[in-house]
């Protein structure tokens, strides 16, 4: 099974709409969903579970960097945002 979907980036470099690599959760409309693991996983299961909620724009390591990809406070490339 594959995902024919895009993942949507704001001009921050912030996934407001599909799945944030770096963090390894769902998010739509800026807002992270819960992952969907069973109960007995939780909590901290995953990411997910952990900022299930939450507003990714206040999650640290959100934002990306438009040229390698990379969380902006870990990036090397060179490029300030």
């Amino acid at each position: 099974m594959s995902r024919e979907s895009i993942d949507f980036i704001d001009c921050d470099g912030i996934t407001f709409d599909g799945y944030d690599y770096d963090l390894q959760v769902w998010v739509r409309n800026y807002i992270v969903e819960n992952c969907g693991h069973p109960a007995s996983m939780r909590p901290g299961c995953c990411n997910g579970d952990r900022y299930a909620g939450e507003d990714i724009r206040n999650v640290e390591h959100s934002r990306r960097c438009f040229v390698c990809g990379v969380a902006w406070d870990t990036c090397d490339c060179g490029v300030v945002n």
